[in-house]
């Protein structure tokens, strides 16, 4: 079972990039995976208060921390079930996820 998904992570105002996502037990990393002047992010789990994930046409998160909060979506749709079941496992307390439909 995989546990790096390709995301897009919202960077500004209209704007996205690619991103690997790393979902481990004690934290997220998001790594750039085409602009190398953007910054490696790791969310250490103690500090996310929140995991909105909403599946609709695609499966959009918002990940609130004490600090931040990071949003984006999974590339691929057919992980969509594994990428949930990541979070869910690992960050078990802070995952909502709500269905959309369209």
């Amino acid at each position: 079972m995989i546990n790096v998904y390709q995301v897009q992570l919202r960077t500004g105002f209209f704007k996205t990039e690619p991103y690997a996502l790393d979902i481990e037990k004690t934290h997220l990393t998001f790594v750039p995976m085409e602009n190398q002047h953007l910054t490696r992010l790791r969310i250490p789990q103690k500090s996310i208060q929140a995991i909105e994930l909403v599946l609709s046409e695609r499966l959009e998160f918002d990940i609130i921390t004490d600090a931040d909060m990071y949003s984006g979506h999974l590339e691929a749709k057919e992980h969509i079930d594994t990428f949930i079941h990541h979070l869910s496992k690992n960050f078990q307390t802070c995952v909502h996820l709500e269905h959309r439909l369209t």
